[in-house]
């Protein structure tokens, strides 16, 4: 069985970058004052991305061998 990447998962760099050029233009066109709700989406992607790293971080980086679904599932939540 092959051991997981210890790299960062190229999905959580695309996320991360999509987020600030996303956030960029949102404050260069005030789209935090003009969409009333644009505030929501942004939220929800920072909190995938936070959940994203902190599955990596504690199973993939650390190599573990028996995973759960319900242990991945419970650090997202607590993420």
């Amino acid at each position: 069985m092959q051991s997981p990447s210890r790299s960062i998962p190229i999905f959580l760099i695309v996320l991360v970058v999509a987020i600030a050029v996303v956030n960029e233009l949102a404050d260069k066109y005030y789209w935090y004052w003009q969409v009333r709700w644009f505030d929501m989406p942004m939220h929800f992607s920072g909190g995938v991305w936070i959940a994203g790293m902190a599955s990596w971080w504690f199973f993939y980086r650390q190599a573990a061998t028996s995973v759960r679904f319900s242990k991945i599932l419970a650090t997202c939540l607590v993420a």
